[in-house]
């Protein structure tokens, strides 16, 4: 009686391992089918998310860049500020690219050698990669950097130059700043 007990549960046991084996490994035609459709929306989704450009913006508020260029014993200090910008940041053919977009811009170019520059423009790009800024439609004032300094810098009542131009771009790379203005039309003013 003993030996028939403990082959029933032998058996029992051993059809209950067989099922569970069954269940647990086998798979369904319709399992099948539903696996290779998660599969596929997963691979599609990662194949989007490849391919989709990062990019980040980030707001800021009184911004300012002060830039200093050492060449040949000298050294130059030139500045922008802004009253808020938006640093926009993507990835462009596996490099990055930063940008920024500054609202109610002042530069002031001050190299060692000439005339000191001061840019005002309602809005204005600085590009960080190629060192450069970029703006249209600017007020450009021009002061003997021996009475100009940077505390002038946002009152502007020196005597001075002031131009007009369509387009103003300057770039800081090294070896030296190089600065251009196009359509320029302006007079000599005694106070600003």
């Amino acid at each position: 009686m003993l030996k028939k007990a403990t082959l029933s549960l032998l058996f029992f046991t051993f059809i209950v391992a067989a099922s569970l084996w069954y269940y647990c490994f086998h798979v369904l035609p319709k399992d099948l089918k539903e696996y290779e459709k998660e599969l596929k929306a997963k691979t599609a989704h990662i194949n989007n998310e490849k391919n989709k450009t990062p990019s980040f913006k980030q707001h800021r508020t009184g911004v300012r860049k002060d830039m200093w260029i050492i060449t040949n014993q000298l050294t130059e200090h030139h500045q922008i500020e802004a009253s808020c910008s938006t640093l926009m940041v993507k990835k462009i053919k596996g490099a990055w690219d930063i940008q920024e977009h500054l609202q109610d811009v002042v530069c002031c170019i001050n190299p060692q050698n000439g005339q000191t520059k001061v840019i005002k423009t309602p809005e204005g790009f600085y590009d960080y990669k190629k060192k450069s800024f970029n703006s249209k439609k600017v007020d450009l004032f021009f002061f003997d950097p021996s009475s100009f300094s940077l505390k002038q810098l946002n009152s502007l009542t020196a005597t001075s130059l002031k131009l007009q131009a369509y387009d103003v771009s300057f770039s800081l790379e090294a070896p030296e700043l190089t600065f251009q203005a196009t359509r320029l039309f302006g007079t000599a003013q005694k106070s600003l």
